[in-house]
């Protein structure tokens, strides 16, 4: 049996996370609770979990901090980051830092469980496969979460993306095709033909210059010549219909 400790600022997420915990009941015979960095290292310091789970936005002293404290001293702990930011800097010093893996918020329920699952494979013994798979995991769906984030930046392509996650274009290609079943482009203006159907349906008084603003495009010409030859309406006729 091993124990587990749940760093968050939010009583709300500990309680969630306590709730997905519940599959591995038999594994974890004791959970325990910390409400910011500086409870975490004393609680740590205290139980000795074999797994943490940390939030990096924490009062007194943020997870990335507390982190680099741990590893001093424990640089064998599992340590598993669950946040909200999906920064390429804050992803580079968890690398750094040895983390296990980086889920971000919310929490998915699938990938959670994979995540702790890994996790305790690795505590008993196989662990490289896992920590391999469980970052391929979490870099797919971080990249899409980005794109997804981004959506009415006009200059979101390819290359900006790249970049953002220091990937190779080639990279970015297999885990889009992967992940979506298209290429980059293909679900680029699949996601933002979606979002601008959404837009419309939704009689808020957005003018169409202001939804193709919103759905990534500078202009609305062309914005209306794309969605009319994905959807075979132009947006005009497509929001009457809506009326």
């Amino acid at each position: 049996m091993y124990k587990i400790l749940i760093a968050d600022d939010e009583s709300i997420i500990r309680n969630n996370i306590e709730n997905l915990l519940q599959p591995f009941s038999q594994t974890f015979d004791t959970i325990i609770n910390a409400e910011d960095g500086l409870d975490a290292l004393f609680k740590i310091k205290e139980h000795n979990p074999q797994i943490v789970l940390f939030d990096i936005n924490m009062p007194f002293l943020n997870g990335l901090d507390a982190i680099r404290k741990i590893r001093q001293s424990n640089p064998e702990l599992i340590i598993i980051i669950i946040s909200g930011y999906s920064k390429f800097e804050y992803a580079k010093e968890a690398i750094a830092n040895r983390v296990f893996s980086y889920l971000l918020k919310p929490i998915n329920e699938i990938e959670f469980n994979s995540t702790i699952q890994s996790a305790i494979d690795c505590l008993e013994g196989n662990c490289a496969k896992n920590k391999l798979e469980i970052k391929s995991q979490t870099s797919e769906n971080q990249v899409i979460k980005y794109i997804i984030n981004n959506l009415s930046d006009t200059n979101l392509n390819v290359n900006t993306v790249c970049s953002y996650f220091h990937l190779s274009n080639s990279s970015l290609a297999r885990l889009i095709k992967k992940q979506t079943g298209h290429n980059f482009t293909e679900y680029l203006t699949k996601i933002r033909m979606e979002n601008a159907t959404q837009l419309l349906e939704n009689k808020d008084g957005l003018s169409i210059k202001e939804i193709s603003a919103r759905s990534g495009f500078n202009n609305q010409h062309y914005f209306s010549r794309a969605f009319k030859n994905y959807t075979g309406v132009s947006p005009k006729k497509y929001k009457d219909g809506m009326l």
